[in-house]
């Protein structure tokens, strides 16, 4: 009898640690009400960037590495890397012209110099991918966007839509496989629901220029700008359900908008998984006019770590069908013209990337696009610049502050997390439609581009457009929680509706098309110290505690504890430094003794910011406005050897009792 007895035992000890596991809280619960954010450990590579894959020791490859004396070039380089799956392909130590674009379309191979201040790549050709033109592709080159792709299918989805909801009804298996990844979407919105919304129609974006996401002949006008990029885990043809991980996001699936599933392609050679550039210069100072010089394309799982960015025609990075991707502990240096398009990162159509511990150098803006899950972390952005001179009293354009961090800019993300950065202020706008649901944490939003300290390449004071935040119309349900805001002995107002205050800590609903009232009225501020007030605000009238559409409303926080962090369990492994190691957390209202003057102490200068005021020109560019910097992460931080950080484990899912 003592057999069956042990057996149950063990049978409801299993079931309840398979109860309690599930529900395990995030460190943002108690502030943020769970239809308003998501699990972000989840972020960046999955399982964090491997560090144990073997050296290539062909032929082919050891004439590249160091001691190889065969000729560094477009053909050599991509040859080694066609021919060597699961291995790193290694390039030594000097300065190479590659006159075409190099292609790491294999799966598992990491590419990796010497050192970005000892290798580096002169970059006078491209490649294309996925319909675009890139100096490093990272993904597969053929195809285009959504169901242009060569093989793509798409089934309809039939539910369940509820948020974090794994386990998929649809109406068709065929193409779909494990390991296979898909994308979720749904038809854009055509009016105002009351709540959060995907949508680009004219009345609701600034420009509207046609936005990212498939557009079916049979479905008229209409787009489908809404995604989420997802892995299949299981299929079970009999019922017609997938499994996928990670869980659905977005609060506002629903059948009404036709949601559906669909791949870019019915083979696994479809995407490319695990790929990675490492410790090199991407020199692009003579090729100009391309999209990017590092672009991931229907990719997953992949990466660039230690890359200097050197010049870009457009962006410096671009992802287009890609997720789970990481840049980390990269220096990004300059643009060729300081207009539209030119941005550090541009982001089409892209999920679940961590972008980590990197500097954005004199580009427009350090970040711009839409994303699904995403988070930009413990970067610094430093002189971003606009066209020419700024016209008195407007004009987006040199002598105005720019902005670090431009989230949106395209119908279709949501549920993004920026957390820890130190730049200008952070914009989501409305240019070809909206994005809802962003969560800002323990930034560093000044309002003022840092150069004013030194010196800006344009050489203007940047009076102009001074504002810290600025949530424009439609940009609805976002959270900002223990940020510091603003500059000391600007005048600044806290809260406008309009462009029209020069310096401002919030600029909220403003439109060229319609004011929005719903921005202010759904932005949740909680905790959060601007030097407006010269105080922390822990003011309940902040807190939307009514809903709206697709979204509950949020309880007045209990707490005036918060959290280090909304994604990482413990302090990173690039957190010390040579030129001093920054408190944990280093932004906040709990934050005291900061270095930053004039935020009452609640600011210390963060690892990536400590490391470009402490690098020196690189006399190789020794024209160059403002001076390119010799950067080598290795030099600057601890720990960047690992591949990952430390991160909270994440719940099992879809557990069963057999």
């Amino acid at each position: 009898m003592k057999m069956p007895t042990l057996r149950i035992l063990g049978f409801l000890l299993l079931i309840l640690t398979l109860w309690t596991l599930p529900v395990q809280a995030q460190s943002w619960s108690g502030i943020i009400d769970r239809s308003r954010a998501i699990d972000w450990n989840q972020a960046g590579v999955p399982g964090g960037i491997p560090t144990n894959r073997p050296n290539c020791t062909t032929a082919a490859c050891l004439a590249l590495a160091t001691g190889g004396v065969g000729a560094v070039t477009t053909a050599t380089i991509n040859a080694a890397i066609a021919a060597n799956p699961g291995t790193v392909i290694n390039i030594r130590a000097g300065t190479f012209t590659i006159s075409g674009g190099i292609s790491l379309g294999t799966n598992n191979v990491t590419l990796r110099g010497a050192g970005p201040d000892q290798t580096k790549l002169v970059m006078t050709g491209t490649t294309s991918c996925l319909g675009y033109s890139a100096n490093i592709c990272l993904g597969t080159a053929g195809g285009t966007l959504g169901l242009g792709s060569s093989g793509a299918w798409s089934t309809n989805w039939t539910g369940p839509y509820t948020q974090g909801t794994t386990v998929l009804n649809v109406a068709s298996t065929a193409n779909i496989v494990a390991g296979r990844i898909v994308v979720l979407d749904q038809l854009d919105d055509t009016a105002d629901t009351g709540g959060i919304m995907q949508i680009w129609t004219s009345g609701f974006c600034q420009d509207c220029f046609t936005p990212d996401g498939r557009h079916l002949g049979t479905e008229g006008s209409r787009y489908r700008p809404q995604q989420q990029i997802v892995k299949v885990v299981s299929v079970d043809s009999v019922a017609n359900q997938i499994t996928i991980t990670p869980g659905v996001y977005m609060p506002n699936w629903r059948s009404g908008q036709s949601p559906q599933v669909w791949g870019w392609g019915t083979t696994d050679a479809s995407t490319v998984f695990g790929v990675g550039l490492e410790d090199m210069t991407i020199d692009t100072f003579s090729s100009q006019g391309q999209i990017g010089n590092l672009q991931f394309s229907n990719s997953y799982g992949c990466w660039i770590k230690n890359v200097r960015s050197l010049m870009a025609g457009r962006g410096h990075f671009q992802a287009v069908q890609a997720a789970h991707f990481e840049v980390r502990d990269s220096y990004f240096y300059g643009s060729t013209a300081h207009q539209a398009d030119a941005y550090g990162i541009n982001i089409t159509y892209a999920d679940d990337f961590l972008i980590i511990n990197s500097i954005m150098h004199n580009s427009v803006a350090g970040y711009l696009g839409k994303s699904v899950g995403s988070v930009l972390a413990y970067n610094y952005t430093f002189d971003n610049e606009f066209g020419g001179s700024c016209a008195a009293g407007g004009g987006y354009t040199g002598g105005c502050t720019w902005v670090g961090i431009w989230n949106t800019h395209y119908a279709g993300g949501g549920m993004t997390l920026a957390e820890g950065n130190q730049t200008p202020g952070y914009i989501a706008d409305n240019s070809a439609g909206n994005s809802p649901l962003g969560t800002m944490f323990r930034n560093h939003f000044n309002g003022w581009d840092d150069c004013h300290l030194t010196t800006c390449h344009d050489t203007t004071a940047k009076l102009n457009f001074r504002q810290a935040i600025k949530l424009k119309s439609w940009a609805r349900a976002y959270n900002v929680v223990g940020n510091v805001l603003g500059t000391s002995g600007v005048a600044m107002t806290y809260q406008a509706s309009t462009e029209a205050p020069n310096a401002g800590i919030y600029i909220l609903g403003s439109s060229s098309t319609n004011s929005d009232a719903l921005v202010a009225s759904s932005l949740l501020r909680w905790g959060n110290y601007d030097t407006t007030n010269a105080a922390t605000r822990w003011v309940s009238a902040e807190i939307p505690t009514t809903g709206i559409t697709y979204i509950n409303g949020n309880a007045v926080p209990a707490t005036q504890t918060l959290p280090a962090s909304f994604f990482l369990s413990g302090q990173p492994s690039f957190w010390v430094t040579p030129y001093g190691t920054p408190a944990w957390p280093p932004i906040g209202p709990d934050v005291t003794g900061g270095n930053v003057s004039g935020v009452a102490g609640h600011v210390y200068d963060i690892p990536a910011k400590r490391c470009f005021n402490n690098l020196t020109n690189d006399p190789a560019y020794s024209s160059s406005n403002p001076p390119v910097k010799l950067f080598n992460a290795n030099a600057c931080y601890g720990n960047t050897t690992s591949g990952a950080d430390t991160v909270a484990p994440a719940a099992p899912k879809n557990l069963t009792v057999q």
